[in-house]
């Protein structure tokens, strides 16, 4: 909520309300980084973070590589393809090498299946809020004002999910315990 709360004075009295087209732009955004969130998230929960979350990066540039080709019509030079392919091999072998160590040391291995399937959705899901944040970009007349509605829309996203999986729990931890981390992952966020 917080890119909501900064983004709030920006969607109110500087950049003005979306165009049809371009809200439902948004909408399409704001549910792609909804399920993105959702599968990182699930990787991270049931599987080594060591393991899902480059795989789960490793996919996404050469999806968007390949996706924008068709999607936009872009087109690469031969050294950036090798750029890229380098890339997501170095980032697709660091994982192999520490899914090695997973199996190895016998931790996350009941889920292992599951949380390697939720790295990779997470990680097509990387390249699917990208294009749509990308074409959305090139549809409005003003880039920054559709950055900024994103924001606003897109704060609301997961901290509804995470109420309705916190009343979902049959044991809920202290807020009280898990404030001070909430607001540095907050402030992570909003200085990243």
């Amino acid at each position: 909520m917080v890119y909501s709360l900064v983004a709030l004075p920006f969607v109110a009295f500087v950049f003005p309300l979306p165009t049809a087209e371009v809200f439902a732009v948004i909408a399409a955004a704001y549910f792609a980084h909804l399920v993105y969130e959702w599968f990182q998230a699930r990787s991270f929960s049931i599987g080594a973070f060591t393991l899902v979350y480059p795989l789960a990066r490793g996919i996404g540039p050469l999806t968007i590589a390949v996706a924008s080709l068709f999607i936009f019509a872009e087109s690469m030079e031969m050294i950036q393809w090798a750029g890229l392919l380098l890339l997501s091999g170095s980032i697709f072998l660091f994982a192999y090498t520490n899914y090695l160590q997973v199996v190895k040391a016998g931790e996350h291995t009941d889920n292992l299946v599951g949380a390697i399937r939720a790295a990779v959705l997470c990680g097509l899901m990387i390249a699917v809020y990208t294009l749509v944040d990308a074409y959305g970009i090139r549809l409005t007349q003003n880039p920054m004002g559709f950055l900024f509605w994103i924001f606003f829309v897109g704060g609301f996203g997961f901290p509804l999910v995470a109420w309705r999986h916190w009343n979902r729990l049959e044991i809920q931890p202290d807020i009280a315990g898990l404030w001070p981390r909430a607001m540095a992952g907050a402030a992570a966020a909003y200085l990243s």
